[in-house]
């Protein structure tokens, strides 16, 4: 298996390093502009991506709701 949170921590990163890649490469900018968007407006959404938005992809809904859901108390034996 491996850790959802993990996993949504790792997306926010990559997605931030793909912001930077957009921001500094010429020829993705001149491809994004043909095609009807500008390569900044999608550098900032993925720059803006956080935590929450990638666990809503993770999980299917926010963390929280996750919780609430699938998460039971410790029990005294796990404390």
């Amino acid at each position: 298996g491996f850790c959802r949170n993990c996993l949504a921590k790792w997306m926010v990163l990559e997605a931030r390093k793909l912001s930077k890649q957009l921001r500094s490469d010429d020829k993705l900018t001149d491809r994004y502009i043909k095609e009807g968007e500008t390569c900044l407006d999608i550098a900032n959404t993925l720059n803006n991506w956080g935590y929450e938005d990638a666990a809503k992809i993770v999980y299917g809904c926010t963390y929280a709701e996750w919780k609430k859901r699938h998460q039971s108390k410790a029990t005294e034996e796990q404390l």
